[in-house]
């Protein structure tokens, strides 16, 4: 999927993201995946990140790949969790008043 421009999407912004549906041939099958929608809030990066490596957990500078700016530390609206997105995988919509509008990506 071609990349998108990630400088609009600011902290503390809502944002519907859109992973379109695709599929691929592997041995032989076409695997499918379903179109994926997530409301998410950009929130700031964090430091460092928490490494569970096997039996061993550690606290660790936050890695290279996630200091890009296509990388974002986001809040799931829907689920509360906090987790990583790839601006370049998604198509992404700003959130007013809970419903999508002004298509910024």
């Amino acid at each position: 999927m071609e990349g998108y421009s990630v400088s609009k999407l600011e902290i503390g912004q809502q944002y519907l993201a859109i992973e379109p549906a695709y599929s691929f041939e592997l041995a032989g099958e076409i695997v499918t995946f379903e179109e994926k929608r997530l409301e998410i809030e950009v929130i700031e990066k964090p430091e460092f990140v928490e490494v569970i490596d096997g039996a061993e957990q550690r606290e660790e500078k936050l890695p290279k790949h996630l200091l890009c700016d296509e990388w974002h530390n986001v809040r799931n609206l829907q689920t509360g969790k906090v987790q990583w997105l790839n601006s370049e995988i998604y198509k992404i919509n700003l959130l007013t008043d809970g419903f999508p509008s002004n298509e910024i990506k």
